[in-house]
């Protein structure tokens, strides 16, 4: 997520799912008094402040937020500010803030299919943690949103400005692999315990076909870099792309209807 307020604008089936899987990983973690909890990737804020935070002020404890997206945290510290919540930026794979801290809880909503290297993250989750402390997290599978950007960066007019753009792509997309195996892979051998892991079959129908092009445009690292009339550019070649690369629209000449997987995780650090 690199451009706040078109992303809290238009995230719509990304907004269902954490109003229905965040309260779901709170609810089923364990909870004691003043702990110290990291939400990581926390983006523009608007679902720590909703569905962990409650819960942080119940049990009189804190909560740090984390995304590697400067724009992400300026606008989460101007719309979603709390005196419980400490705002930062930073990347648990390179320039951590808190590489000296342990959490009780860790959780990662919709974040860690934008982090390449996922099975060091991990890792790196395991080492933050306390023993006996929990990780929760829920991450994208097969979805059009990766095959969105290899299909507008291998385009003529973007290949420079997108250079390095497979680097956002996963490694189970990229090699059509079973994401709930990659992760069961990755958590064991890091050390968690699997508490749950599910695999939920997601459907989402966009309104209009604009607002289908605006999410997907907000998920695009590369649009930070654009001026104004790149920027509609970019959005007539989405638009293009959705109508005659994909044939995606329905009778209505909206986009059908679109189906991707959402992973759901919860994992426990071992007491040591």
């Amino acid at each position: 997520m690199y451009d706040p307020e078109r992303y809290e604008k238009f995230k719509s089936a990304a907004a269902r799912d954490a109003a229905e899987f965040a309260p779901k990983l709170v609810s089923e973690m364990e909870w004691n008094s003043k702990e110290v909890i990291l939400d990581y990737g926390c983006g523009a804020g608007s679902t720590g402040f909703n569905f962990i935070l409650p819960t942080v002020e119940k049990h009189d404890s804190k909560l740090f937020s984390v995304d590697i997206s400067e724009k992400m945290i300026e606008f989460a510290e101007k719309e979603y500010a709390h005196p419980r919540i400490t705002y930062a930026v930073g990347d648990i794979l390179g320039d951590f803030p808190y590489k000296s801290m342990q959490f009780d809880k860790i959780l990662s909503i919709y974040v860690l299919h934008f982090v390449k290297d996922y099975r060091e993250a991990v890792k790196k989750f395991y080492n933050a943690l306390k023993p006996g402390s929990q990780l929760g997290f829920t991450v994208v599978g097969q979805s059009r949103i990766f095959q969105a950007l290899v299909d507008i960066g291998s385009r003529e007019t973007w290949k420079d400005i997108m250079k390095g753009y497979e680097k956002y792509v996963p490694e189970w997309v990229e090699k059509k692999q079973d994401v709930q195996k990659c992760f069961k892979d990755a958590l064991t051998s890091a050390g968690f315990e699997i508490q749950k892991i599910e695999l939920h079959n997601q459907k989402w129908k966009y309104s209009t076909l604009d607002s289908f092009v605006e999410f997907y445009m907000s998920l695009n690292p590369f649009v930070r870099n654009l001026s104004p009339n790149q920027l509609k550019q970019m959005k007539d070649d989405y638009i293009d792309m959705v109508k005659n690369q994909w044939n995606a629209l329905g009778d209505d000449g909206q986009p059908a209807e679109g189906k991707y997987e959402l992973l759901y995780v919860l994992a426990k650090k071992p007491l040591q």
